[in-house]
This record gives structure tokens, sequence and C-alpha cells, in this order.
């Protein structure tokens, strides 16, 4: 009797663990780092071929406009700025 009681009790306490665990990972990861939203929800948009090709090629333009901004060529050598600072990449890395 002793030995069922141990072995429900075991079982309790792993179920228990299991969905404590399986909890941690249901955050929602947002792909946009700073929490904002990649378009505004209240305008109306047009789900032609057309309207989605102009609206990617506009967000394509912004995200290299974007890029450009991180990277400049100092002394023959790209450097990148970013939020820790700056790297200097090698010639031959």
């Amino acid at each position: 009797m002793r030995k069922r009681f141990l072995n429900w009790g075991l079982l309790a306490i792993l179920a228990v663990l299991s969905l404590a665990l399986g909890d941690c990972g249901s955050q929602a990861v947002s792909g946009n780092s700073k929490g904002a939203a990649a378009f505004d929800a209240e305008t109306l948009r047009a789900d032609t071929p057309e309207a989605i090709d102009e609206e990617l090629a506009a967000r394509f333009e912004r995200t290299k406009k974007a890029a450009d901004k991180m990277f400049a060529e100092e002394d023959g050598h790209l450097v990148i700025r970013h939020k820790y600072g700056r790297t200097v990449l090698p010639e031959r890395p």
C-alpha cells in the first residue's frame, strides 16, 4: 500500500512540474524587438497582389535605410555601429 501511495505521489508531482514548466514557454515572442506594430491596424489595406508587393517594397526600403545607417567605412575598414558600441571588421576574417 505504501509503495502504491509513493508511486501516485511521484506521478502527481511530475504532473504539476510538467504543467508549471510547460507554461514557461507560452510567452508570446514578437518579431519586432521594440514591441511596436509593423503596421497600423486601423488603416484599411487592400489584399491584392499589387498592394501586397507595394507594401513589402516599402518595408524593404525602410529596413534597408536603417541597415545602411549602421555601416560605415573608416580607414579602409568596414565599421558597424550598434547598441553595444562599434565593431571594426578585419580585412581577412
